[in-house]
């Protein structure tokens, strides 16, 4: 299982990214953020393999 957090200030951007991912079994997406400080808080707490975010 590969743990992805998703990071995006574009809300509906973000939910459509997380909507194609949780049709993948392999695929747990453990968190969502709208900005790098939020990325920040919650990295400890989900511990994901993965963030996928925009620059």
């Amino acid at each position: 299982m590969i743990r992805i957090m998703v990071a995006d200030d574009h809300r509906v951007f973000r939910e459509g990214i997380v909507s194609i991912l949780e049709h993948n079994e392999e695929i747990e997406v453990v968190a969502q953020a709208n900005d790098g400080m939020e990325v920040l808080d919650k990295l400890p707490k989900t511990a994901p393999d993965l963030i996928l975010m925009d620059i």
